[in-house]
């Protein structure tokens, strides 16, 4: 019998937050892949994008950023974006990761 023991959500929160933890821990050739992730939950957070046209690559990962801290999203330059910021990030999916197992 075959269980899939990870859904895609889940991977894709996984995925994400470990490209942050390598930005956080100095690695910046992880920045471009986490990019147009922030961009888009900075762009629907801010009413430029909708739902329907946000990337689909990310899209619950977006879709949670923008959501659970609209504000901060709405507010931040994914153009610029500093460690501690990338941290915060990284703590607002390590949360929701942390939910899924409850």
């Amino acid at each position: 019998m075959y269980h899939h023991s990870h859904s895609y959500q889940e991977d894709a929160f996984d995925f994400f937050a470990s490209f942050l933890q390598n930005i956080v821990n100095g690695n910046s050739l992880y920045k471009d892949l986490v990019k147009p992730i922030i961009t888009n939950a900075h762009l629907l957070a801010k009413g430029d994008l909708s739902y329907y046209d946000i990337s689909r690559n990310g899209y619950t990962v977006i879709t949670y950023l923008a959501e659970k801290e609209p504000e901060y999203f709405k507010n931040l330059d994914p153009d610029t974006l500093t460690n501690s910021q990338y941290s915060h990030i990284l703590d607002l999916v390590t949360a929701q990761k942390e939910l899924d197992l409850v």
